[in-house]
């Protein structure tokens, strides 16, 4: 039986697990008869490899919730009200609607549920390996195959409650050794992150003490062997690591010497790549960069500048900010002092369109959203609507490297990695450990934490920016977590979600939210000044 078909029985599970203190009787004729199922050792290998395809379809897909976080964070800038990303990002920042009926619950929910697919099954698949011997095949033996899928399915584990810790206040850790029929508590996102890091620590010493190789279709054409998969799985420990804080106090906390340690040892470029058909495939890159759907945030970007038309934006109120030309030396953005200049000289990312202002619409959701700029590196990608998906890739780690030398005290060896694209895709001079920056990118306002008399941002404020440039809709919106932890949202955005609406009520707990100006788990105020 294939993985799609097993994943229909795989809901009435994962409903079951939060049945928590509810008498509940319900027969669901989708169930498959789960011993017979697993019995057949490629069924066993289809739900491990499909258990990881539903991690990253939740990181991926424009229905969950990347376009929400990318818009709120200011990745993009998006006018179309489409999977709320209008909503959230709107100004002065909403709570988060926690009612089932809701027009974006199933995008708020999105990661929830499917996080727990992906963890039922990967649980489902070990609990099998204890009644069913994998058979000899191809290269492997039994032992090897057998350590592959438990090592994979520890992995998938990992990944899926790191997820749910990084994203969610509080939630259920929940294994094949636990019973989903059973009550299993919320438990604060700390203890849950924790849960993560120690089934990935499993991970690790299964794949460390076995020799296997991975068939590409588990990871999207990414080829595997058991050492790839010890080192893949200390590069998500040190992502979940560094995304775990909501503050820049929780942010003090964090072991960055271990996850600088992880990233070391963790060299692995993690591109996803898929076409319309394929079970990698989501059109998640496609709705965050449409012409006109995607803009540049001026807000961000803007710190480009040169001209003083940006501290002059800022000091606008929100409802009469309108589209600026950026005049700046990062040669990443288009060169010249007028539009015709720019548009005849585009950036080695951005570009000013033949027509700017017909991206520009429904004035009434703010006209701040409007920009001369749009990112142009995925547009391949939108003709053929498939290619290569960044997930974790080699920059974005080795810019958290960086973030984790610069916290740990060595902001020489965080200057050498902000100098690699600083320098060779942005034509900017080089910084040092004293954070000299004599181009003046990035450019804020002299009152910011971190920016000079001058306006001139420091050696954080340079890392920030390679980050924001060089990383720009890699992964499960790198900017909101990045900036979650350096203290960049905007005053009210919430700082993770509250458990789905619709789980409250199976729970039978009363409904909460988060975000809001004022309200619990809402970002104060940040480092920009809003």
């Amino acid at each position: 039986m294939k993985y799609n078909q097993l994943i229909l029985g795989l809901v009435s599970a994962v409903l079951l697990l939060f049945a928590i203190g509810c008498d509940l009787n319900v027969v669901n004729i989708n169930q498959p008869e789960t011993a017979r199922v697993l019995a057949l050792p490629e069924d066993i290998e289809s739900l491990v490899w499909g258990s990881y395809n539903t991690y990253w379809n939740l990181t991926d897909n424009y229905l969950g919730l990347r376009p929400i976080l990318s818009a709120t964070s200011f990745e993009h800038s998006a006018f179309p009200a489409n999977f709320g990303m209008v909503h959230y990002s709107w100004i002065p920042r909403r709570v988060v609607d926690n009612s089932p009926a809701h027009d974006f619950a199933s995008y708020l929910e999105r990661t929830w549920y499917h996080s727990y697919r992906a963890i039922v099954a990967a649980s489902d698949a070990i609990k099998a390996l204890e009644n069913v011997t994998l058979p000899a095949s191809g290269d492997l033996t039994s032992e090897q195959r057998m350590a592959r899928a438990e090592a994979f399915g520890r992995f998938v584990q990992g990944v899926s409650h790191g997820m749910l810790a990084q994203v969610y206040d509080q939630a259920v850790v929940f294994d094949e050794s636990k019973d989903a029929a059973q009550p299993q508590g919320l438990l604060p996102y700390a203890e849950v992150h924790q849960a993560a890091l120690d089934y990935l620590q499993e991970a690790i010493d299964i794949a460390t003490n076995n020799t296997f190789t991975i068939p590409s279709v588990w990871t999207a054409g990414n080829a595997l062997n058991n050492t790839a998969l010890a080192k893949l799985a200390k590069q998500y420990r040190a992502y979940y690591r560094a995304n775990l804080p909501r503050t820049p106090g929780e942010a003090t906390a964090v072991n960055w010497t271990q996850v600088s340690q992880d990233i070391d040892a963790a060299p692995i470029n993690v591109v996803m790549v898929g076409g319309p058909g394929d079970p990698w495939h989501t059109y998640g890159m496609a709705y965050i960069n449409f012409f006109g759907w995607s803009q540049i945030a001026n807000n961000l970007r803007g710190m480009s500048d040169q001209s003083g038309a940006y501290q002059t934006w800022m000091g606008k109120p929100w409802g009469e900010r309108t589209p600026f030309l950026f005049i700046t030396p990062d040669k990443r953005f288009p060169q010249g002092d007028s539009v015709a200049a720019q548009q005849a000289n585009p950036g080695l990312y951005m570009l000013v369109p033949a027509n700017p202002g017909g991206a520009w619409a429904r004035p009434e959701r703010g006209t701040y959203r409007w920009s001369y700029y749009r990112d142009f590196r995925y547009d391949g990608w939108l003709v053929a609507y498939s290619g290569p998906m960044p997930h974790l890739t080699a920059r974005y780690m080795l810019l958290l490297k960086a973030e984790a030398l610069y916290r740990s005290g060595d902001a020489g060896g965080a200057a050498t990695i902000i100098n690699e694209t600083r320098v060779a895709n942005g034509g900017l001079n080089a910084t040092d450990a004293a954070g000299t920056n004599t181009d003046a990118v990035p450019k804020g306002l002299a009152a910011w934490t971190g920016f000079d008399a001058n306006g001139v941002g420091n050696l954080l404020e340079m890392l920030k920016w390679e980050f924001r440039l060089e990383t720009y809709h890699h992964g499960f919106s790198a900017n909101y977590f990045n900036s979650r932890r350096w203290g960049d949202l905007m005053e009210g955005t919430f700082l993770h979600l509250p458990v789905p609406g619709s789980e409250l009520e199976v729970l039978q707990l009363p409904r909460y939210t988060t975000g809001g100006v004022g309200g619990d788990g809402g970002a104060l105020i940040g480092t920009y000044g809003y």
